[in-house]
């Protein structure tokens, strides 16, 4: 080997660097003849190398330097590499070198380094070597770097952050890839009883109770690695070995190769868990038990009533029978007997025994119902004959006490109908019975009138009017109800069951679209009226159309900016108008009003107070600012018509306002009195307004907001119910979307915006929930509160599809 240079490179994981150098000649005969091998060799070594001579002229190079620096051998072999180096940087490392050569020995240091690769500086970790020849003289230079700009930001990073980790609350620990605790936290030292010290030289297996395999430890490990945090719980075993529960958030470091975590002792609350699970369980089986119990007694109380009802049902038909042959009887007596003191007790009997025969047939109508075996019909019939068939039942009645007997019928009444005439004839002559038995002089009315129809159906409101002693509120509320009657005292004038009315509400109920009510007051008489809807075949009605409101002129021609964000309120309040003869232009927010008035004339402007960008009432100030806008009628629409609102309002510089739900006449007429220089009283208005009954349940939808709002016109609510759910559908995507964000004032913000018109298309429980969940939002309710109402939200905005699904369903030309 003498005469050979050998250099021998170790590079340990400390990446320390020996080399060593034996003689001096035919050391480039022995370069050449090896240079492929040599190259091969330095180019598997995976750290940056390098090789300098005296003059610091680069002289070999490896690959991974190459690489690190971003220059090739071939570009700077026999230079010095300056013109890849800042002229300052260049100088500290040309003055490193002389100091390698002067001292003679291995020197280990950091330097700031442009890395032409990346175009940026990074922090180096360098260490430099000289060879010498046999007399002492500088031969070459051998160099190693290591790039460890990340290592020092994160070592940067943990001093920054060492008193925070230091001082948490939640434990803290630091693993490296092999699981070794390389950090930890007081607050984890006190979690597990150990001190820093001891946890500094355990494994995690030390800690961690879950018996998992070496493959599951690592895949839970790439994982970490792959998604870079990941969030769990585990069971540690503390000093004194007792079990606690964390709740662990991990975080690996690329930068240092270790798992962060912050651990947190969960064992309180998953007690409180486990407990709250039991008693779960515990009152879930309770539940089970006493709703199986309340089935069983349900099921033999209704077969109980089901027993009495047929039992009430049969015996009513056996004393029936009897009592028809004692009256028979007494008829016939009545034929042959002469003598007047015989004729007066058969005549008692007589008039006794009818009133005994109608008790008992209210009996049976009422036990028939009870029971279920009383059904309505659906046939053909004529509407006049069946009028003409009750004048025959009453028309005896009433002029035995000497009263007037009036028909008084709509001539717009449909002829031909379906449904059951019987049970309508019956309805009647039971309303006109207690017409005669509380009316002493004066006369009784049938009135018949059409409500509204569609090409189907009519639905037909009758009504038995009298001039009796009539009623004061407290006795129409006991009307009804089986077995109730005006004067229930045992010294009472008046006879009967209280059956009558209580079965004519059974009967209406059983129809469609059936109802039963009545007006009275004291001393004025009453009128007792039910609805029902009939279906048409044959003729269709003689005069008919939709119930229409009076449009006041002044609408008719005008220019209408209508500013609203809701779609279906825009759809509602556009077609009035238009309806009207406007011309109609929709903003969606105050500023596109704005934007529209600088750019279009319009003769008034309807204005929502609640709106995203710019509010109503905000926007009115902005148009009130403005001297070319300041005779303009600004008129608000909104669902409050509270005083306190009314006058913000006016002092924002309204004319008047509109509540929602719109009601048509009191819509034009707004309009038309702001058109016209002469305001109407809208909140007097809205508060006079009469409140139709709903045809629906109001807990759900009632369609005779709709029918108001449409003038009774079918095809019209029933375009308006879908687009209604079209427009709510897109809304609480809306909602989902801010549950989901947890966005309260999002939230809120909708609750109100798809409550307005929930209420115009009557779907009340529906807008009462949307009410609760703008309060609640704006409250700061809790997270799992709105959730709930949410929820319900979902809920009934189902059972609202179902009943508009099922009065309006799709026929196979229009699905």
């Amino acid at each position: 080997m003498s005469g050979w240079i050998f250099i021998l490179i170790a590079l340990t994981p400390g990446m320390m660097l020996a080399a060593y150098v034996v003689g001096r000649k035919r050391v480039e005969a022995a370069l050449q003849a090896n240079e492929a091998r040599l190259r091969e060799i330095i180019d598997m070594i995976p750290v940056a190398l390098f090789t300098k001579d005296s003059a610091s002229r680069i002289i070999l190079m490896n690959r991974a330097c190459e690489e690190l620096w971003g220059m090739s051998f071939s570009e700077v072999q026999g230079t010095d590499a300056s013109r890849f180096f800042p002229p300052d940087q260049m100088a500290l490392f040309l003055a490193k070198d002389r100091e390698v050569f002067a001292n003679g020995h291995l020197v280990d240091f950091e330097e700031i380094a442009w890395r032409t690769a990346l175009k940026e500086n990074r922090v180096m970790h360098t260490r430099k070597k000289p060879v010498f020849d046999e007399a002492g003289k500088p031969l070459y230079l051998i160099g190693v770097s290591t790039d460890i700009t990340e290592r020092k930001r994160a070592e940067e990073m943990m001093r920054r952050h060492k008193l925070v980790i230091e001082t948490a609350m939640d434990g803290f620990w630091m693993v490296d890839m092999a699981g070794n605790l390389r950090g930890a936290n007081e607050a984890y030292a006190k979690m597990t009883g150990y001190t820093v010290d001891e946890l500094l030289t355990m494994h995690i297996s030390q800690l961690d109770v879950g018996e998992k395999s070496a493959e599951e430890v690592a895949a839970h490990g790439k994982k970490i690695i792959a998604q870079g945090f990941d969030q769990f719980e585990a069971r540690h075993r503390r000093k004194d070995g007792q079990e606690i529960d964390v709740e662990i958030f991990a975080r690996f470091m690329p930068e240092t190769q270790t798992f962060f975590a912050f651990l947190r002792d969960i064992t309180e609350r998953k007690r409180v868990e486990r407990e709250l699970r039991e008693l779960n369980e515990q009152l879930e089986e309770r539940v089970a038990q006493r709703t199986l119990e309340l089935t069983q007694a349900k099921q033999l109380a209704e077969s109980a009533n089901r027993t009495k009802g047929e039992f009430l049902a049969n015996m009513s038909h056996e004393i029936r029978t009897p009592m028809n042959s004692i009256l028979g009887m007494a008829n016939l007596a009545l034929n042959n007997e002469a003598d007047p003191k015989s004729r007066e007790y058969l005549e008692k009997i007589r008039l006794s025994g009818e009133h005994l025969l109608g008790i008992i047939d209210d009996i049976l109508d009422f036990s028939r119902l009870d029971a279920g075996k009383l059904k309505i019909d659906a046939v053909d019939f004529d509407l006049p004959r069946v009028l003409e068939n009750i004048n025959n039942l009453v028309a005896g009645k009433v002029a035995a006490k000497e009263l007037e007997l009036v028909f008084d019928t709509d001539d717009g009444l449909c002829i031909n109908l379906r449904g059951d005439p019987l049970r309508l004839a019956q309805i009647v002559a039971n309303y006109v019975d207690n017409a005669v038995k509380f009316t002493e002089k004066g006369r009784v009315v049938i009135r018949t009138r059409k409500i509204e129809e569609d090409e189907t159906s009519c639905l037909l409101r009758f009504e038995v009017q009298d001039s009796g002693i009539g009623m004061s509120e407290a006795e129409q509320a006991r009307l009804f109800q089986p077995f109730q009657q005006v004067d229930a005292s045992a010294t009472r004038r008046y006879g009967g069951t209280g059956l009558g009315l209580a079965i004519c509400k059974q009967l209406a109920g059983m129809m469609q679209d059936g109802e039963v009510g009545v007006e009275s007051a004291t001393g004025q008489g009453s009128t007792f009226w039910f609805s029902v809807r009939l279906g048409k075949t044959g003729q269709p009605c003689r005069a008919g159309g939709e119930n229409k409101v009076r449009v006041p002129p002044a609408i008719s021609g005008a220019r209408v900016l209508l500013v609203e964000n809701n779609l279906f309120n825009q759809q509602v309040a556009r077609e009035f108008l238009v309806n009207a003869g406007a011309t109609v232009c929709v903003a969606q927010n105050g500023k596109e009003a704005l934007d529209l008035l600088q750019k279009e004339n319009f003769d008034c402007v309807l204005m929502d107070l609640q709106m995203p960008v710019l509010d109503g009432l905000e926007t009115t100030r902005l148009i009130r600012a403005n001297p070319v806008f300041a005779r303009m009628p600004v008129i608000a629409m909104t669902a409050s018509v509270s005083e306190r609102d009314r006058e913000r309002c006016l002092a924002a510089g309204m004319n008047d306002f509109i509540s929602k739900p719109f009601k048509p006449g009191l819509f034009y007429a707004v309009i038309a009195g702001c058109l016209s220089g002469q305001a109407s009283d809208s909140a007097m208005q809205a508060s006079a307004a009469v409140k139709a009954s709903g045809t629906g349940d109001p807990g759900v939808i009632d369609f005779q907001v709709l029918a108001e709002l449409t003038g009774g016109s079918k095809l019209k609510m029933r375009e308006f119910a879908f687009k209604f759910m079209a427009s709510v559908r897109r809304d609480m995507a809306a909602v989902e979307a801010a549950l989901e964000r947890k966005d309260f004032a999002a939230l809120g913000a909708l609750g109100h915006h798809i409550g307005a018109p929930a209420r115009m298309a009557g779907a009340t429980g529906f807008a009462d929930l949307c009410r609760v969940l703008e309060q609640d939002c704006r409250k700061g309710g809790s997270m799992e509160h709105i959730r709930g109402i949410v929820s319900q939200m979902r809920s009934s905005l189902e059972h609202v599809d179902e009943q508009i699904n099922k009065e309006f369903p799709l026929s196979p030309d229009n699905r």
